[in-house]
């Protein structure tokens, strides 16, 4: 991934799915493949998230309800029955709130449509009808006054249309100069968005990040030692994403893992493709950043979430020697990819005390 979102100031790696930005024209919606509703747009208004004066402007027509000024693209290659997220960068103008609304293009009763307040970088509102279920929104502060909002849900939809409304807290008729900053639009088939994939044109894919190979044997005791990692999820989507410690297959291995239970962290030890000890812990929320300490040891197997001991187990079946020689953000075989965000990751060759 190569999206940064400000935080404490210390960067994080971050591991993607691989996605694709179905909208063609992410960016510069003066296109005509943009639809202006009641509405116009002044391009390259203000500085982007990227750096660059190409971030559009919003307006609302004179005289116009903000409640019925919109942009919007007609968005093709949907699949049925599956996770879809819109996502738009926004920043506040006159007008201080915007709302996305993504619909089926001729019955406003069938949509998920949520409402974003720019100025405190807060969900206002989310509403989801129709066909479309397990709605959510988020919004995420990029600095400068810029957030991320995205929408999430599922629907039958295979075609759609994506809306961008300018609203504010207090005016309800515009006046034809004021409005919000818009850019990088995107829709794609995540249960969450993913970093900002641009396009000019043409729908783009991202390819999923990887990270395997890395460890040697001289690096890595098999009988004892200490895991350590600062990590946080993309989402709580129940998918199964590994850190591994392995001889390049799953029949010794070491893994820390999100697993398939809501906001569970699981460690195992496996020997001789038997798990002789494992450790789950769950947590409030595993896409808030956790620090996480995993120590084996013949009779003494713990597991430490932010300094304090959550698990233990008195397993005494250990590995030989030199059997460890692979890092992964995966298991050993390359399969169940770690997606997240990592700021740490240490590997020590004795089991540490508490």
């Amino acid at each position: 991934g190569q999206e940064v979102v400000p935080d404490s100031g210390c960067g994080a790696w971050l591991f993607e799915p691989q996605s694709t930005n179905l909208i063609t024209q992410s960016e510069l919606f003066s296109d005509s493949y943009w639809t202006k509703a009641s509405s116009t747009i002044s391009s390259n208004s203000v500085i982007s998230p990227n750096g660059e004066i190409n971030a559009d402007k919003l307006i609302v027509n004179s005289g116009s309800n903000l409640g019925s000024a919109f942009v919007y693209p007609v968005v093709t290659g949907l699949t049925s029955n599956t996770n879809h997220t819109y996502s738009v960068f926004v920043k506040e103008g006159e007008y201080d709130r915007v709302k996305l609304i993504f619909d089926d293009g001729a019955n406003l009763g069938n949509r998920v449509q949520a409402t974003f307040n720019v100025s405190t970088g807060v969900v206002t509102f989310l509403q989801a009808s129709g066909t479309f279920t397990n709605a959510s929104a988020d919004i995420v502060s990029y600095g400068n006054g810029w957030y991320k909002c995205s929408i999430s849900a599922i629907s039958t939809l295979t075609t759609s249309r994506a809306r961008i409304y300018a609203e504010d807290s207090t005016e309800t008729v515009g006046d034809g100069t004021s409005g919000i900053y818009i850019w990088g639009a995107m829709l794609e088939q995540q249960s969450y968005a993913t970093s900002y994939i641009p396009t000019e044109g043409t729908i783009k894919t991202r390819n999923r990040d990887v990270c395997i190979n890395g460890g040697d044997v001289s690096l890595i005791n098999s009988s004892e030692g200490v895991l350590y990692t600062q990590i946080s999820a993309l989402d709580n989507d129940l998918t199964t994403r590994i850190i591994s410690l392995s001889d390049g297959g799953n029949t010794n291995r070491i893994h820390m893992f999100y697993n398939t239970s809501s906001n569970a962290i699981n460690v195992n030890y496996r020997v001789s493709n038997t798990t002789v000890a494992s450790i789950t812990e769950v947590l409030t929320d595993i896409t808030d950043m956790q620090k996480i300490a995993f120590k084996w040891k013949s009779g003494d197997f713990s597991l430490f979430i932010d300094g304090i001991e959550v698990g233990t187990n008195s397993n005494t079946t250990m590995m030989p020697l030199n059997t460890l020689n692979k890092l992964s953000f995966a298991q050993g075989v390359g399969t169940a990819p770690f997606f997240g965000n990592t700021k740490a990751l240490g590997v020590w060759k004795e089991a540490l005390t508490d």
